[in-house]
This record gives C-alpha cells, structure tokens and sequence, in this order.
C-alpha cells in the first residue's frame, strides 16, 4: 500500500479523485484530511490510501494523473521503503544516493 497525503489550490473533493483513479483502475480510498503547518496556517488536502500499485508504476499511473489535474507541486508520500517528499523518492522520483546500487570504481 501507497499512503499518499496531499493538498492542492484546485477545490474538489474526495469523489472526484477516487473517480479520476478509478478510470486509471487504481484502487483506493480517499480521505478529506486538514492539516497545520508553519505560521498556524491550516491547510485542507487529502489522505489518499492506495492499492496494488507498485512504486515503479505510481508515477506514471497515480501521479502524473493526479499532478496534472490538480496543480500538484509536492507530497508527503509514505511505503515500506521510503517516507518522505514524493519527488525525493528513490527510483521512482529521484536518482538512489544508497551505495548498494552502484558499481565499484576500480
């Protein structure tokens, strides 16, 4: 499962973006969530929970869907292996910095 928290300047609602999701047949749940951030400003967005997607196929079949629509500029994204911004995300987003997966000098 992919947890997804998001907001955005476009007004909708949790229908819609389950909607625009389940034309792309990505199953999830869609939550209307606000949250506090800096100078005491609370901030509405959305708590999306989503299924059967692999990290590899989230750009291409949630965010770009999702982005486009909505003006999206950022996420906090949460997996079981990576909590964090969703363009930092490593090989979905971002280069990996992890050693593991580089080649040795010689």
């Amino acid at each position: 499962m992919i947890e997804l928290y998001i907001s955005s300047p476009i007004l909708t609602s949790s229908l819609a973006i389950t909607q625009k999701l389940a034309t792309n047949n990505i199953e999830c749940q869609v939550y209307e969530n606000y949250s506090s951030i800096c100078n005491k400003t609370v901030e509405p967005g959305y708590y999306i929970k989503i299924f059967d997607v692999l990290p590899g196929e989230f750009k291409r079949k949630v965010w770009n869907k999702l982005s486009k629509e909505m003006n999206l500029k950022c996420a906090y994204v949460i997996t079981e292996e990576y909590k964090g911004c969703v363009l930092n995300w490593p090989n979905v987003f971002a280069k990996s910095n992890c050693r593991v997966n580089r080649k040795r000098k010689r």
